[in-house]
């Protein structure tokens, strides 16, 4: 009896753990990290935040994306599926949807509804690709807690998966997380409880002013400048911000452009770890924490600001606190965590030409204004639904009433559009698919047949869509490419490399040292150097 015990105990362990495992995975994206960061603000960050990270872990300086444009959701699925949009649909935020007729957001879902608030539902039904985390729910039996964290939707659900234990994002009406019924009816008892205290209204019970004398930072550009927004109009863009006072015309939506944030979802991210018991057995769970304001704040303010530094600054000192948790709960050595970002930025265009650099931005709706007259004097109609995310989406079916050739339009569309100041070219859909430059490549990388548009513009480098202050990004050039990759705990080497890697390089990696399947649509490579494999 004794012997037949064992035995089924020998089996379940081999069911769920047949070779060793981390107890726990954290993923963490930081939304619009450019990798300068790590080098420019590196003499101030704490020894047990970004430093433990590099320190002990290993570190690409490297790391580039494979395709464009280079946006959010993109950014989030190609990481946790180790593919790109190619593969996994997730072309952009938001794209034209032929069937429905107007834009699709990446996470939207009619078909769910939200919990815990009133807004629209999501979910990741619109991710073709299984994601690692799929990966590691399939190889338990869904016994793994898979937790997404996030300010924003997609970047709580893109990572959390299809199979997710929940996925959880903030609401700026209410001040609270909310989730999706795909996870349930209701939200757990543990967020529920971590809604009850308040936490978003207390952060900005308080001012924002900078962690160290503001003489002593790095920022190229004064604190007073022309290039960041105004968080109250009419007012300087300098510190200290009154949130209190701040907050009664923006709401919570303004912990969002404030570092707090970040504490906040640190602060929801120990409520999931505890109300979720995960790394507490021998079946690996999965945590994806993305922070969001490092983008709110990037856009409003640009990447050579005070407000971004002092950002970094009190994020650093949120990651330590979250590594010390994990050590109290978790186990030092018993956690995997790779730190990475969605996409980079481009520097403030205004800041550039002031400086004497090239750089500059074009106001796309007049640019389609003028494509559409074009077309209606070449061929007696607009012919396009519009231009989304750098691609213009031609009207199939009025072409095809007109007796008209696709690729007739398309060149017809280049012919307009090359001429056009900031673009540094256009590519019809058949150049894209036999064009032998890395440009090319990165553009083939993000179409994806069912979702993208006929005709691609490559602006010139520094240059992008009109934005009235801060800044954007999008392009395939290095300033919104290039971003860090750390891996650090269990099952990862110590040391740094240059060699350039892609961020879809992460999951395959990830995957080897959980010993699970890579994910559906994989098409990364492994980090060899950091994973010893």
């Amino acid at each position: 009896m004794i012997r037949g015990f064992l035995i089924l105990l020998l089996f379940l362990s081999s069911t769920f753990r047949a070779w060793s495992q981390p107890q726990l995975v954290v993923g963490i994206v930081v939304d619009q990290m450019r990798y300068d960061y790590l080098q420019r603000y590196a003499d101030r960050f704490c020894d047990s935040g970004f430093k433990r990270l590099m320190g002990n872990g290993f570190t690409y300086s490297n790391a580039q994306y494979n395709y464009v444009p280079t946006y959010t959701g993109p950014g989030h699925a190609s990481i946790y599926t180790g593919t790109t949009p190619s593969n996994h649909g997730i072309i952009a935020n938001d794209w034209f949807d032929r069937g429905k007729g107007d834009l699709l957001y990446c996470a939207e879902d009619a078909g769910v509804e939200s919990v815990g608030s009133k807004n629209k539902g999501m979910s990741p039904k619109n991710l073709f690709s299984t994601t690692i985390t799929d990966q590691l729910a399939l190889s338990t039996s869904r016994q793994s807690k898979i937790i997404g964290i996030s300010v924003k939707d997609r970047g709580a659900i893109l990572p959390a998966g299809h199979a997710a234990t929940g996925a959880f994002w903030f609401d700026p009406k209410l001040g609270k997380m909310q989730s999706s019924s795909w996870y349930g009816k209701e939200l757990p008892k543990w967020m529920e409880a971590f809604n009850r205290e308040g936490k978003a209204l207390s952060y900005l019970d308080q001012s924002w002013n900078t962690l160290y004398p503001i003489t002593s930072y790095s920022a190229s550009a004064p604190d007073n400048n022309a290039y960041e927004g105004q968080l109250k109009k009419g007012a300087d863009p300098v510190f200290p911000y009154d949130l209190k006072e701040l907050q009664k015309d923006w709401g919570y939506k303004l912990l969002s452009f404030t570092p707090f944030s970040n504490s906040y979802l640190v602060d929801a991210a120990i409520a999931a770890l505890i109300g979720e018991k995960m790394g507490k057995d021998a079946i690996c769970d999965f945590l994806c924490l993305s922070f969001s304001a490092t983008d709110y704040a990037g856009h409003f303010f640009g990447p050579q600001a005070v407000e971004i530094e002092d950002m970094y600054l009190r994020l650093d000192r949120d990651i330590a606190r979250l590594l010390y948790v994990l050590d109290q709960e978790v186990g030092k050595g018993n956690y995997s965590v790779f730190l990475t970002a969605d996409h980079g930025a481009n520097e403030v265009p205004k800041q550039l030409n002031d400086y004497g650099m090239p750089g500059g931005v074009f106001r796309l709706d007049s640019i389609q204004a003028r494509l559409e007259m074009a077309l209606e004097n070449q061929f007696g109609d607009k012919l396009i639904h519009g231009i989304y995310n750098e691609q213009v989406y031609l009207n199939h079916s009025k072409i095809a009433e007109l007796n008209l050739a696709l690729d007739q339009v398309a060149a017809f569309c280049k012919q307009v559009l090359v001429q056009e100041e900031g673009f540094y070219a256009v590519y019809t859909l058949s150049e894209i698919m036999t064009g032998k430059s890395e440009y090319h490549a990165l553009i083939r990388n993000g179409y994806h047949p069912k979702r993208s548009g006929d005709v691609f513009i490559q602006t010139m480098p520094g240059w992008m869509e009109h934005w009235s202050y801060g800044t954007t990004h999008g392009s395939g050039y290095s300033y919104d490419t290039h971003v860090p990759i750390l891996l650090y705990g269990y099952g990862i080497q110590q040391g740094s490399s240059s060699r350039k890697v892609f961020i879809t390089d992460i999951a395959p990696s990830m995957s080897l040292i959980l010993g699970i399947q890579f994910p559906s649509a994989n098409t990364g490579e492994i980090l060899k150097e950091a994973i010893g494999h």
